[in-house]
């Protein structure tokens, strides 16, 4: 992934290099597509032994189209994640059950996956988070929160 600000004043955005081209006066182009317009740092983990937690870096990504909110998780492109799998969800504090969708997107570096909570009370929680990390941008650099 790749992060994408169109103006200077403008928000980061989460994106994909698709191509690159080499010029012949040794300047680059490339195409960037834009996969969120709001993107959240966040961790996952494999219960896999209830003693060893280790967390993965991940991404929440929100998307807003007319009437419809989509969210979708960025994970590592290693083969430990796969579609219907459950996977333990850090945000924050705060702790989820999410099931592993379909992926939309597979790189060699990441796997873009639809997911669902396991438990629907804690869509609160999912939002909440969201909401909380959207004022903490306006005092911090996303490059900082994802470092």
């Amino acid at each position: 992934p790749i992060l994408v600000k169109e103006t200077s004043h403008g928000h980061w955005r989460g994106g994909v290099i698709r191509w690159l081209k080499q010029s012949t006066e040794k300047s680059l182009e490339l195409g960037l597509e834009v996969l969120a317009q709001e993107i959240f740092p966040c961790a996952v983990r494999i219960q896999a032994d209830r003693h060893i937690s280790n967390y993965h870096p991940a991404l929440l990504l929100k998307n807003q189209n007319l009437d419809e909110t989509k969210t979708t998780l960025i994970l590592p492109g290693s083969q430990i994640f796969r579609e219907q799998q459950a996977v333990h969800l850090r945000l924050g504090k705060e702790e989820v059950k999410v099931y592993l969708l379909n992926a939309q997107l597979i790189t060699q570096s990441f796997v873009q996956f639809d997911f669902e909570l396991l438990n629907d009370e804690e869509q609160p929680v999912l939002r909440k988070f969201m909401a909380q990390r959207n004022m903490d941008k306006i005092d911090q650099d996303l490059w900082e929160a994802l470092k």
